[in-house]
């Protein structure tokens, strides 16, 4: 058993050292309108799209974002029907 935890524990820690820049984002949609949502980073004159997730049947959805730096973001259905 010891062995093992001397094996684990490194790779936990250098696992958690690769995401460094990265977040999560989880919710769910109560009466989903579409099978996607979409999120996208704020720019000065326009949204740039990041990444978009398939909601489930429950309404559940999940994206992994890699940032370099502090940034506004919005997750909704498209550039017009979205949530800051």
């Amino acid at each position: 058993m010891k062995r093992f935890l001397i094996f684990l524990i490194p790779v936990i820690i250098i696992s958690g050292c690769n995401k460094k820049n990265v977040f999560t984002v989880h919710g769910t949609i109560k009466n989903k309108k579409q099978d996607y949502i979409y999120i996208s980073r704020v720019n000065v004159n326009s949204p740039l799209l990041i990444d978009s997730s398939k909601v489930s049947r429950k309404g559940n959805f999940k994206f992994k974002v890699e940032a370099t730096d502090p940034d506004f973001y919005q997750v909704g259905y498209s550039a017009n029907d979205f949530i800051t």
